[in-house]
């Protein structure tokens, strides 16, 4: 996608994340050992230097302590991130400069 020479958005990057967490709680308050499955779904792309701006999909399903039922919690997400020193995106050539 061409922008033109000042883009709105720079350093784009679609993530994908997921988590698994258990519980370890006695027997008789928890039978199983799964708690929550977390996923999310990101695009985040630099504003300027400093700024940054996320947004995206969660989904998460959780256990309740009875074993029998799940709570599924959906729905989007939108952040911003603000560097007080800017950042700049490293590349294979910045890091490894020594390499011919």
């Amino acid at each position: 996608m061409n922008q033109g020479e000042n883009p709105i958005f720079q350093s784009h990057n679609i993530s994908y994340y997921t988590e698994v967490m258990f519980k370890f709680a006695p027997k008789d308050y928890a039978k199983d050992h799964f708690d929550i499955l977390r996923q999310s779904v990101y695009y985040s792309a630099g504003l300027t230097k400093n700024l940054t701006v996320l947004t995206g999909i969660i989904a998460q399903m959780q256990l309740r302590s009875s074993g029998t039922q799940f709570d599924v919690y959906y729905g989007p997400t939108v952040a911003l991130k603000w560097n007080f020193q800017p950042k700049v995106r490293e590349t294979f050539d910045m890091v490894s400069n020594d390499v011919d």
